[in-house]
């Protein structure tokens, strides 16, 4: 079977609203996110491929971009960090879980197995989505 993977940065900030440590406090990380893929047939296109590199890269660069790039993850119980980013006009996301490596990951899956869907993308499945915190740590999901 067939697997190709697409790697991407960006960056973002983020707290652990339960945590009792540093990670409590507000701070951010140059995130490394890899997305794999295999075809949903056992043959490649005519062109040799699974999927175009760059076809991947403009769907999920743009997604990327727009949503997460540059902006703060907060568990959506952490009011007054939510308060604070509205009333200063700073871009932030809510998650209905603590923002860790680890749900970020399942949550991604989810996004972008919606996203390809929504693309009308048939000829390919996600596979696993790796989200990389720091250069020593990543977190999987797949299912």
């Amino acid at each position: 079977m067939y697997f190709i993977t697409k790697e991407f940065t960006f960056d973002a900030g983020h707290r652990l609203l339960y945590y009792k440590g540093a990670c409590h406090n507000l701070h951010g990380h140059t995130y490394k996110l890899q997305v794999t893929v295999v075809p949903t047939s056992e043959t490649l296109s005519k062109d040799g491929m699974v999927i175009d590199f760059s076809i991947m890269k403009g769907i999920i660069k743009k997604w990327l971009d727009e949503t997460y790039d540059h902006c703060m993850m907060l568990n959506v119980e952490d009011m007054k960090v939510k308060e604070l980013c509205r009333d200063l006009g700073l871009k932030w996301i809510g998650f209905p879980c603590e923002p860790t490596a680890e749900n970020m990951a399942r949550i991604f899956y989810s996004e972008l197995k919606g996203l390809f869907a929504s693309q009308g993308i048939a000829s390919i499945a996600l596979s696993k989505i790796d989200i990389w915190e720091t250069p020593t740590s990543k977190a999987s999901y797949y299912e």
